[in-house]
């Protein structure tokens, strides 16, 4: 390859790279000035409390029959509004199952909108409420069908509320979304924002070899012996 071509491919794919790495060392003192609470969303909500009087009284056998006559794979028990809930996996999918009146329990726009209310520890009123039928962008990492519910306070906190169970499976904020907006940078995943092993980011660090391997044979082909003799001549 031509020498002075060599030199201004040498420039040209430094200075991107040299941008590239002002942009990973500025979102990585953003994500680490980020208050690592209120990124996680701790504050927003609180821990579910039981209605009073909503005590388990169906027995596990009569629940176990209200989800049909399937091979049960798995169950498990929490609270969804206040209130004793069972999930029973079976071959057929997830029911769900108020483990006090036996009923099937629906997690439709009211449900998410009460169950969203009841656990939300700000001042905020509800400001919307959206469903998903697959996860948005900043729930990425929730399974199924979701209710977000939003609320009008400072830090625009969303709930994601997982349409199967009734459970909240995430909590955003501004401070989230600032984080991740960071994160997409830093990471250069710019359409999923969770991966290291996607193409340009592939491409970056090939470049940074490619680089570092050309600026030996650069600094081999711009100086000579003569130059490195004359700088042992000056230093004694």
């Amino acid at each position: 390859m031509d020498l002075l071509l060599l030199r201004r491919l040498h420039k040209w794919v430094g200075l991107g790279l040299g941008l590239q790495l002002v942009v990973w060392t500025v979102s990585g003192a953003a994500m680490a000035m980020l208050d690592h609470h209120a990124v996680a969303g701790e504050g927003l909500s609180r821990d579910p409390v039981a209605r009073p009087g909503a005590g388990s009284s169906a027995s596990m056998q009569a629940l176990i029959a209200g989800a049909g006559d399937s091979q049960v794979l798995a169950l498990r028990s929490f609270l969804v509004d206040g209130r004793p809930t069972v999930e029973i996996v079976t071959q057929k999918g997830a029911v769900l199952l108020d483990a006090q009146a036996g009923q099937h329990v629906i997690v439709d726009r009211d449900k998410a909108t009460a169950i969203a209310k009841g656990a939300y520890a700000g001042v905020g009123a509800v400001a919307d409420v959206t469903h998903h039928a697959t996860p948005p962008l900043e729930a990425r990492e929730a399974r199924g069908a979701l209710w977000a519910v939003a609320f009008d306070d400072a830090p625009r906190t969303t709930f994601y509320i997982s349409q199967g169970s009734g459970e909240i499976v995430e909590r955003r904020s501004r401070a989230y979304r600032a984080w991740d907006f960071f994160w997409m940078l830093h990471n250069m995943d710019y359409a999923k924002r969770s991966s290291f092993n996607h193409p340009l980011i592939i491409v970056a660090a090939l470049g940074a070899v490619w680089i570092a391997l050309t600026g030996i044979l650069l600094l081999f082909k711009v100086f000579r012996a003569s130059d490195f003799t004359k700088l042992a001549r000056w230093r004694t």
